[in-house]
């Protein structure tokens, strides 16, 4: 799935730009036939109150931090990918005859819109995807149409131009996921060819992300509110740093066994609480009374050893995302940094990805 509130074309490298409340990700992917190699990564902290629910508060302390990581990264494009938060847009499945034109499309899904949004329509942007031909009437076509407030893409769109660049593409984080997902490897792809489901949980700052997918497609999406500055406190302490996220990749690598699995148990009680309401949201909404396993990502899921610990209190298999375990690297890329970030480089990844479409 793809969609693009901003439209400008470029030749690869790809570059997928990641911001939230604590940090700014940037990954430069480029493809040669159906490999992928990472060229460039940085990671830059962000001050305090920066951005906070997911509102940009600090506007030219944003851009000086985009500024830094694209520099830290060496990167010489101006063009990259973003996404808005899924919980800021509105997403409605629709079917359109399939002979009209992509002009007349447009103008079909903004009178779709129109009834939904009436009030606001000035202040909404919008786009479109194309499924696939209607099962039922050949005539037809299946068609996403989704609708976000052109404040929550403008806001993004000026922080770029602040930082001298501009958006190839803004994106939604659902369908970034989707697209990462593809990069998880072997199993992954198996479950594609099988009709399983796969179950991509995200863990952030401010919200906990359920994406579905049966043979890559996304089946069922949502949000849930997740206030983790207790957790993050918390790991901030322990570690004694200032930032956790940046503290934690830095430290990783000399923690004990035992600091390691007092993180563990500092985060899952929390995780496991809300994992369980999320999936009941889902089992509530489906024929399905239970996931085979969930690939878990998201700045969070970088704690070491909560895998096993989760396992074991909710009783199903889980998997730590590594959207890099199939890219190969440029040289000079830190492949130990990366590999401790990686679960926390979904969406970064899957923004890079469509860069490249």
């Amino acid at each position: 799935m793809a969609f693009n509130f901003a439209r400008k074309r470029s030749k690869s490298p790809a570059v997928g730009l990641d911001f939230n409340a604590t940090n700014v990700k940037l990954v430069e992917l480029s493809q040669q036939g159906d490999k992928y190699r990472l060229d460039k990564f940085s990671l830059v902290p962000l001050a305090p109150n920066t951005i906070v629910e997911n509102e940009i508060k600090d506007h030219q302390g944003l851009a000086t931090a985009i500024r830094k990581a694209c520099s830290k990264a060496r990167t010489k494009t101006n063009l990259v990918s973003l996404a808005v938060p899924g919980s800021s847009v509105v997403i409605k499945e629709t079917v359109l005859e399939a002979n009209l034109s992509g002009e007349e499309m447009a103008a079909q899904a903004w009178v779709e819109v129109n009834e939904q949004f009436h009030d606001v329509i000035d202040d909404v942007s919008l786009d479109f995807q194309v499924l696939k031909a209607n099962k039922d009437d050949d005539k037809l076509s299946d068609v996403i149409l989704v609708a976000c407030r052109k404040e929550n893409v403008q806001s993004r769109v000026n922080v770029l131009l602040m930082a001298g660049l501009n958006a190839q593409v803004v994106d939604v984080d659902y369908f970034a996921f989707e697209r990462a997902s593809s990069l998880l490897g072997n199993k992954a792809k198996a479950e594609e060819n099988n009709n399983k489901l796969t179950t991509l949980i995200n863990i952030s700052g401010l919200a906990m992300s359920l994406i579905v997918m049966r043979n890559g497609e996304m089946i069922y999406y949502r949000d849930q509110p997740f206030n983790s500055n207790v957790l993050q406190e918390g790991i901030k302490q322990q570690l004694e740093v200032d930032a956790w996220f940046t503290g934690l990749l830095e430290k990783m690598a000399t923690l004990s066994s035992e600091e390691k699995d007092k993180l563990a148990h500092l985060v899952v009680p929390s995780f496991v609480t809300q994992i369980r309401q999320i999936l009941q949201f889902f089992y509530s909404a489906s024929d399905q009374n239970e996931v085979d396993e969930i690939i878990l990502s998201g700045e969070l899921a970088v704690v070491p050893h909560i895998q096993a610990l989760l396992q074991e209190q909710l009783g199903i298999a889980i998997d730590i995302a590594n959207p890099f375990a199939n890219v190969e690297f440029a040289d000079g890329i830190d492949q130990n940094l990366l590999q401790a970030a990686a679960p926390a480089c979904m969406l970064s990844m899957g923004l890079a990805l469509r860069g490249l479409i």
